[in-house]
């Protein structure tokens, strides 16, 4: 997804696996992180 110059990625479910994963990726540099809880209005 990097290589096809995604910038944003949302985080669905518990933890921070996929923030981890897209922190080692070299060509995700600079991309934003989002969890479910910051994107979704709350209740």
């Amino acid at each position: 997804m990097a290589a096809a110059g995604t910038k944003r990625y949302i985080e669905v479910g518990s933890g921070r696996v996929l923030a981890g994963l897209v922190k080692r990726i070299p060509s995700a540099d600079g991309a934003e992180i989002l969890s479910i809880e910051e994107v979704s209005p709350a209740a």
